[in-house]
């Protein structure tokens, strides 16, 4: 067997490991928070954090919140656990089993798509998703974008 090595200066390793490196945010796409359009609360990402994970149930005006996620699979959710939530979708599958099985918290509503999340959202005063930021229309209004 043989092995074909290509000879390139540093110069042009370097300029190829930055093209790899800037592509490779490509595929991470900003998470949009939403909410219902007559909600005027404002939202931090430790709130965000804390709703998602069911260790609050309420807005910080006190108001009720319901998170509403994507189905596992959806790269918007994966985006969302990793960048808001700073966990894998292990341990996020984890820690809400915990929570279920304890009866500390009812799990969010997951559903299918971003279509679905914005219908639901638009049409409950009391919910929270995420979605892909570009998929985001008038129907609700964005709180906070990772």
């Amino acid at each position: 067997m043989k092995l074909l090595f290509i000879t390139c200066s540093p110069k042009t390793w370097a300029s190829v490991f930055i093209l790899f490196w800037a592509c490779s945010g490509l595929a991470a796409a900003d998470v949009a928070i939403i909410v219902h359009p007559d909600n005027k609360v404002s939202v931090s990402a430790a709130d965000i954090s804390n709703i998602f994970l069911g260790r609050i149930n309420s807005f910080p005006d006190g108001e009720k919140a319901t998170p509403v996620v994507l189905k596992k699979g959806n790269p918007a959710r994966s985006e969302f656990i990793t960048k808001v939530l700073s966990q894998s979708e292990a341990k996020y599958k984890s820690h809400w089993s915990r929570l279920i099985f304890t009866g500390q918290a009812t799990p969010p509503l997951e559903l299918k798509s971003s279509e679905a999340i914005l219908e639901r959202v638009s049409r409950k005063k009391d919910a929270i998703a995420f979605i892909d930021a570009q998929e985001v229309t008038d129907d609700v209004r964005v709180v906070h974008v990772f």
